[in-house]
């Protein structure tokens, strides 16, 4: 409820300081102030009203950018710039993939929107190669905040993300927000970590069969996102100390990948062709990228992930996100840790990300440090995991 207070003298008191009366030099008589208060307080009425908003959820659409959509990110981080002729190549690929989704908070009445946030489904090969959501911007208007909104936003992305198979849905956020995650659901679980890469611009992702509406508006940094990002795919064969680094394939299901990845967490019976087919799933996904190292002895003994995840913050720039990195048991504390996550860092950095970032265990805050990353503005990691 929104609380009017509304003085009755108070057309009174206006008139009177609009035409004042002439001056008196008759004495004043005392006045008891004590009765002039009450007398005034007695006059004051609060009025209780409600305001009714007219609220709705909906996916992204090209039209919600002349609602306040671009200026509302903007109350979350650096926006940028971003061309008429981008935006619809970006909402072409958001809507085509059934992985990756972005909703809105639209006042009706208005035609203005209040509140935004995406959800980002990552698959992976533990937890019987199922699925991971990763909640990120999520913003409601400063004037809006505290009424429910956010709540009901983070409700229906992790409704979509639960639909889409995974097994939990994490997020990083300040210690001011985490009482709010707490009541959508979320427990405190890791740290988050990042590393800004201040000599990179945003790369945005195009189509490249698709030809620019308008070839003058259309930067040539798109088509060069995309090349760059395909580069990775085929990315070459690093050769260290007799092992190697290279992307996953699928004999690496005999070279101990998964036994590998049970020592990160649970893994689950993988048959072969499920193995095959998430691999494929991956293989054909330009954001998602796992790279191993091969001893030629023990197999796979070192894994990570980088998974690519655009957004219209940063003029549309790339944001990586290191997933899963482990090192077998036998063979660590011999620099495999940090040649892996190198690994991944700079394919970020070469994707064009401005920025990577990962969760940890705060025991290891000091290795990720090392590494080149620093505690964030949100260093909080929380999680909700479906039953």
């Amino acid at each position: 409820q929104e609380i009017l207070v509304v003085p009755s003298a108070f057309s009174m008191a206006t008139a009177a300081l609009a035409s004042p009366a002439p001056l008196s030099m008759k004495p004043v008589a005392n006045i008891d102030e004590s009765k002039q208060d009450n007398a005034a307080g007695a006059s004051l009425k609060s009025i209780p009203f409600t305001l009714s908003l007219s609220l709705v959820l909906h996916p992204l659409n090209v039209s919600d950018f002349n609602k306040n959509f671009l200026p509302l990110l903007g109350q979350l981080s650096n926006v940028g710039n971003i061309s008429h002729h981008y935006i619809a190549r970006q909402l072409q690929r958001l809507h085509a993939d059934s992985m990756h989704r972005m909703l809105v908070c639209e006042d009706e009445s208005l035609g203005r929107i209040v509140a935004t946030g995406t959800m980002v489904v990552e698959p992976k090969f533990i937890h019987s190669a199922g699925f991971a959501g990763h909640l990120e911007d999520l913003v409601v208007d400063h004037a809006l905040r505290a009424k429910g909104i956010g709540q009901r936003l983070v409700a229906q992305l992790k409704e979509f993300a639960r639909e889409r198979g995974c097994y939990k849905v994490i997020v990083d956020c300040s210690e001011h927000n985490v009482p709010f995650y707490e009541k959508c659901g979320f427990k405190r679980k890791e740290m988050s970590m990042s590393c800004y890469f201040v000599d990179t611009h945003a790369l945005p992702i195009t189509n490249d069969s698709d030809e620019p509406e308008d070839r003058e508006t259309a930067s040539p940094d798109h088509h060069r996102g995309n090349e760059r990002l395909t580069q990775l795919k085929t990315m070459a064969h690093d050769h260290v100390n007799g092992m190697v680094i290279r992307p996953l394939v699928a004999s690496d299901y005999d070279r101990g990948f998964l036994q590998l990845l049970g020592q990160l967490t649970t893994v689950g019976d993988i048959k072969r062709e499920d193995f095959e087919q998430r691999l494929q799933t991956v293989g054909e996904d330009l954001l998602q990228h796992i790279v191993v190292i091969e001893d030629p002895e023990k197999g796979i003994v070192a894994s990570g992930t980088l998974l690519l995840e655009h957004k219209f913050i940063h003029r549309g720039g790339l944001a990586g996100h290191i997933e899963d990195v482990v090192v077998d048991s036998t063979i660590r504390g011999k620099g495999l840790g940090k040649l892996i996550v190198d690994k991944l860092r700079t394919m970020a950095r070469d994707a064009g990300c401005y920025k990577v970032v990962l969760d940890c265990a705060a025991h290891n805050k000091a290795f990720y440090e090392k590494c080149g990353f620093k505690l964030n503005h949100s260093p909080v990691c929380m999680a909700c995991y479906f039953e």
